[in-house]
This record gives C-alpha cells, sequence and structure tokens, in this order.
C-alpha cells in the first residue's frame, strides 16, 4: 500500500461514519474505529494518530464526540464509556463535497485565483496611470499650443 499523507488519512477516518449511526463499543471505542478502519478500508492508524484525527474532526465539527451519557442500540441500552462518536450533518456534506482533500485542493485554486486577479489589477493600475499621464500630457500640450497660438497672433498680429 502507497504511504498515505495526512489528508487522505483524514478523509478515510471520516469516511467510516455513517449518517445516523454512533460507533461505540463500551470502553472501547477507539479500538472499535482501528477494526473497522483494518476491515473496511485496509489501513492501520495507531491510537496516538487516531486521536489526533478525531480531536481535529470533533473540533471541525464533522463528527460529535460525547462523553458519558447512554444512547439505546437495538433495543439495549449502552453506557458511554469513554466517548461515542457519531457523524453531524455538517460532516455529512463535508464528505460528499470531497473532504479535506477537496478542500485542500479548493484552497490551492482560491489561492492562484487571487494570485492572478492581483497581478491582474496591478497591471491594469499600470496601464490606467500610463493612459491617465497620456491624457494629462495631451491636454497640457493642447493648452500649450493654444497660448503660443495667441501669443504668435498678439505679437505678429493676425489681421
Amino acid at each position: 500500500m502507497a504511504k498515505l499523507s495526512p489528508i487522505d488519512k483524514i478523509d478515510i477516518v471520516l469516511s467510516i461514519f455513517q449518517p445516523n449511526e454512533y460507533i461505540l463499543e463500551v470502553g472501547e471505542t477507539k479500538k472499535t474505529i482501528q477494526r473497522k478502519l483494518l476491515n473496511e478500508k485496509m489501513i492501520n492508524i495507531d491510537e496516538r494518530l487516531l486521536d489526533e484525527i478525531l480531536f481535529k474532526l470533533d473540533k471541525d465539527q464533522y463528527i460529535k464526540g460525547e462523553y458519558g451519557g447512554s444512547i439505546q442500540r437495538n433495543g439495549q441500552l449502552y453506557i458511554a464509556d469513554p466517548k461515542i462518536y457519531k457523524l453531524t450533518f455538517e460532516g455529512e456534506l463535508f464528505i460528499i463535497s470531497g473532504g479535506y482533500k477537496q478542500a485542500v485542493f479548493n484552497l490551492s485554486q482560491n489561492e492562484k485565483r487571487i494570485k492572478r486577479n492581483d497581478k491582474m489589477l496591478a497591471w491594469g493600475t499600470v496601464f490606467a496611470a500610463i493612459g491617465t499621464t497620456g491624457l494629462l500630457l495631451w491636454e497640457i500640450d493642447k493648452e500649450y499650443f493654444h497660448l503660443l497660438e495667441k501669443l504668435y497672433n498678439y505679437l505678429f498680429g493676425s489681421g
């Protein structure tokens, strides 16, 4: 298997979450996630990295981690120990839109577009300055020759 980037890893972890389904096994939520990753995605992520990924996904509000409490599944009551995770609606939308890899790509494209627009704006400003200077010189030139013509007519008379 090719070496996965951190972006690939976080997208893979996010992809195992399903709408309206808690990932939970009493006292072993992270081990359950690790088993799902290994069985469904053929990837092994150590617990330290998984902690960081879950923290990031929770912080970004794509999953919701809940401490304590209990949930009912298939008519059986489960105590959440120590934490259970659930995909949020925002997380569903984020997965549909391509996840972190697509978000990074979009950010890169936006930065390129901004740089291109900045460059075009700078050149537009330069051309506007050149055009304005040209018009100013033209007006000065017209007025200067008009004054010379009056002075010539005054000095040498036209009539």
